[in-house]
Order: C-alpha cells, then structure tokens, then sequence
C-alpha cells in the first residue's frame, strides 16, 4: 500500500508541475522548456482529429478528418520558431491574411473579370483591392493599405452607386458587375477581424460570418437581410476535406441589392438580388444545397410564375435555373434550393409562354369569318337571281354585281 501511496504522490506532483508550464512549454526534468512547434516528428498532419468528437456517430457526416500541410503553417511557407509560439512567413503569392499563426493559403488577386467587363463604377475599387491584395502576397506578409471593413465599407458605396443610376447596362456590364463584386467579397471575408460583420445602405446588405479555428467548424448557419434569408452549414462553407486543406478559418457572405434591374427580354424580378461567396473553393457542385427564402417583391400571377434562378456568364450572361429548384411558394414568400454558388433571384419565367395558342385561335377566326363571307354572298348572288325575275336583267346584274363585291369586301 505504501509504494502505491507513493506512486500517486509522485504522479500528482508531477501532472501539477505540468500544469505550471504556459502553452508552448513542456515539462522535462522538473523544467519548462519551449516547445518548438515548427518540428513535426510525425512528419505529416494529415488526418487531425477533432478533439470534441468523442464517437462514431459524432464523425458520421462531419468533416472532422482533414488535409493539414506537412508544415503547421502550411505549404510554401517558412515557421520560425519563438520563445512559447511560433510564426508563420508565406512565401510569394500566398497569405495567412496578417493571423501570425495562419497557415498560408495561395492567394488570387486578380479580381477583374474576363475581358475587363467590371464597369466603370467598380474600376476605383477594383484597383485598390488588387493593391491591397499584392501587399498582402509579398514575403513576410507586408501589411495592406486598408482593413478589410474598410473594404467592405468601399464595395457598399459602389454597389449604392450602380444601383442608384437606375440604368442595368449591357448585358457584359451586368455579367462583370456581378463577378466582381463575388470576387471582391471572397478577398474581403478573411480580412475581417470580427466573427460577425454586417453592414447596410439605402441601396444594398451585406453580412459576413467568419471563424478561425484549428479544427474545421461544423453546424447549422442562418443568414438573414430584410428580404432574404439564407440557411447552409460549415460542412459546406469549408468543403469537402479530401479535396483541400483546411487553412484555419472559414468564412460565408451574402451581399443583396435592393435596387438592381438586371433582367433579358421581358423577365421581371420578383426579389432582391442576392451574391453568395464561401471560402470553400469548389462550388460549383455542392454536396448539400443551400436554401434562400426570398421575400416576393410585387404581385405574381399566372403570366408571372415565380422562378428560382441563377446568374451565368454564359451567352455574355441571363439568368438560369440550372441548378436551381423551387422547394416552396406562397403569397409572400419563395424557398429556393441552390446546388452552386453565384448570384441568384426570382424573376418571371424565363421562356416566355409560346404563342402557338394564340396563334392558333386567330387563325380559327379568320376561317370562320371567311366561310361566313362566303354563305352570305351566295345567299345574296341567289337572292339577286331570284328578284331578277321580276325585274330589269340589266338593273339587278349590276346591283347584284355590286352587292356581291361589297360582302366580299
């Protein structure tokens, strides 16, 4: 009994020395010592598991086995070890967003779209993005002019100004307005400092919700505006684990704009238009949709279905409903079901109804007002003959002459 008293005093001693040492020490020989965290024995971090996963059950749907570079800060960086923590230095052309202990992720900062469709009231931002993105992919991570609130700040003012002109543009306008702004969204959602952002004007919404954490978020998500509400989860946010590694933060966005009129032909908006952008990379094939519960704006009728839809840039850019299905309707509201992400609404129906029944009817009408003309003028040309009988030849020919030309008429 007295050794194991004793084993158990030892052990306690030693788990309360243990607990002494601040995180990034470790207990050697009675001693704290610093931990260097930029050596991997295992030599690789693939297939991390989350700690609050606790059973099977847990794991089940979940992405809680995940791709983690070989390095703590990722590919293409440098870790220098510190006293108690560690830093992370990317390289050229990649960025842990100014978190010291980000892991570096590639970063795009070529935010204009194809053929420099942007449209002149987005140029201004579009260039101070692009800056601001550049010093953010220099070695060391050079800090950039302005936050990303600031950003965020600027993209309302300009989509205030789009809107505020009342005139939708062409059709590359439209396409580059929307792409822009989704690519612009998508360098400012990492940026944030605040786990919820949300910002509002006369013309335009935008809501952001970012996590940073060492193991992927996982739960419901609810994103709401006036006129839109949008429910996902982080599982779809961050994507699927297999496909690429977890950099340490995930982020979604919804920007709606209340006045945009960006509609083909005789399409009518039914909603706010609304651009959703995630940190997930590949969505052009969502393993679980997203929903959008859409306030309808205006009255709906049988002329006007109510159609869930897609912005697509091609055939220079309409509206779509790949993708999109229509879950439920009523009066007031319309639930759509996303498989990707872009810029979506509710417009009338895109392919107008065919004007075959139509059509159709007109020539019904005609044909039966043909074939009255004819029974009345051969009533008349007999009736002509009947009274000619009685009558000069000469007089009636020419009056039933006449009578005949003016029915046929």
């Amino acid at each position: 009994m007295g050794p194991i008293l004793l084993l158990l005093i030892l052990a306690t001693k030693m788990s309360l020395a243990k607990a002494e040492c601040e995180n990034g020490f470790y207990l050697s020989q009675n001693k704290c010592l610093d931990e260097d965290e930029c050596v991997n024995d295992d030599g690789d971090y693939s297939g991390l598991m989350d700690p609050d996963v606790t059973s099977s059950d847990d794991m089940e749907g979940s992405a809680v086995v995940f791709n983690i570079e070989s390095s703590i800060c990722g590919m293409n960086s440098t870790c220098v070890n510190t006293v108690g923590s560690y830093t992370c230095l990317c390289w050229p052309g990649f960025t842990n967003y100014q978190v010291s202990q980000g892991r570096c992720v590639e970063i795009q900062c070529d935010v204009y779209q194809p053929d420099g469709q942007s449209g002149p009231g987005l140029h201004s931002l579009l260039v101070l993005v692009e800056q601001n993105c550049l010093l953010m992919s220099y070695p060391g991570g050079v800090r950039p002019m302005v936050t990303g609130e600031d950003l965020l700040q600027e993209l309302v003012n300009t989509t205030d100004k789009v809107q505020y002109s009342g005139s939708p543009g062409s059709v590359g306008f439209q396409t580059g307005f929307l792409g822009s702004v989704e690519n612009i969204v998508k360098l400012i959602g990492p940026q944030l400092s605040e786990n919820t952002t949300r910002i509002e004007s006369k013309h335009t919404e935008a809501q952001f919700m970012v996590t940073r954490a060492k193991y992927p978020p996982r739960g419901p998500i609810h994103i709401a505006t006036d006129h839109v509400q949008l429910d996902t989860n982080w599982e779809t946010v961050t994507g699927n684990p297999l496909d690429h590694f977890y950099p340490g933060f995930a982020f979604i966005a919804m920007v709606s704009y209340k006045n945009l009129t960006f509609t083909r032909n005789k399409e009518r908006l039914f909603s706010n238009v609304v651009t959703v952008a995630v940190s997930n990379p590949n969505t052009s094939d969502l393993a679980h949709p997203i929903n959008i519960t859409f306030t309808n704006l205006g009255h709906g009728d049988a002329h006007h279905r109510r159609t869930c839809v897609y912005w697509t840039e091609e055939s220079e850019g309409s509206w779509s409903t790949q993708g999109c299905s229509t879950v439920s309707s009523n009066s007031s509201h319309t639930l759509c079901s996303y498989r990707h992400l872009s810029s979506f609404a509710l417009i009338g129906q895109i392919h107008h109804k065919k004007s075959g029944g139509q059509l159709g009817m007109v020539i019904l009408v005609c044909v039966v007002a043909t074939i009255a003309c004819a029974v009345v003028s051969l009533l008349s040309t007999l009736w002509c003959r009947y009274i000619s009988k009685k009558r000069t030849q000469r007089h009636n020919s020419g009056h039933c002459n006449a009578q005949h030309q003016e029915t046929a008429l």
